[in-house]
C-alpha cells in the first residue's frame, strides 16, 4: 500500500487536490494549492509553479524547505532512533534543552512530545515573556 516514485511524479496539482479531497477529512479551509517539493523559503507545486511560503507550517517552524544540514542531522538520527516517548531518557533531548537554556537564559524546559502543542505554545509564550522582560524590561 505505499506509494511508489512513480505515482507521486505523475500526479499533478488537480489529480493531488481531487485524490486528497476524495480521502482525506477536511477540518479546515485549504487553498486550492498542491505542493511538491521546496527549497529555501521556496515551495514548488508538480507544474513548476513557485510559491514564496509565509506560513511557517501554520506556526510550527520557519526552517524553510529542504535545508540540507537539517536534512542530514534528521536523516542521521532517524537511522538510530527516529521517535520515543518522553518516559525514557535520549541524549539528543537533553542536548537540545542544554542549548536553549543557554540561549534563552532560563534554569529548564518542559519537554515537547508530538501532540503536547499545548507545551510548545507554553515554552515558546516563556521565552517571549523573558526576552521582553530582560530587554524592554516590561513586566512578566
Amino acid at each position: 500500500m505505499w506509494l511508489h516514485r512513480q505515482e507521486v511524479d505523475i500526479m499533478d496539482s488537480e489529480k493531488v487536490i481531487k485524490r486528497d479531497n476524495e480521502y482525506v477529512l477536511h477540518t479546515y479551509a485549504r487553498n486550492p494549492i498542491a505542493l511538491e517539493k521546496g527549497h529555501g523559503l521556496y515551495a514548488e507545486g508538480p507544474e513548476g509553479q513557485k510559491y514564496l511560503d509565509f506560513t511557517s507550517g501554520i506556526g510550527v517552524n520557519s526552517l524553510g524547505y529542504c535545508d540540507m544540514t537539517w536534512a542530514e542531522a534528521v536523516s542521521e538520527q532517524a537511522h538510530k532512533l527516529q521517535h520515543t516517548s518522553n518516559l525514557y531518557y535520549t541524549a539528543p533531548c537533553g542536548k537540545l534543552a542544554k542549548k536553549l537554556c543557554k540561549r534563552t537564559g532560563m534554569s529548564n524546559l518542559v519537554q515537547l512530545t508530538g501532540a503536547t502543542i499545548l507545551s510548545l505554545f507554553i515554552n515558546s509564550y516563556s521565552f517571549v515573556l523573558k526576552y521582553d522582560t530582560d530587554i524592554f524590561k516590561s513586566p512578566p
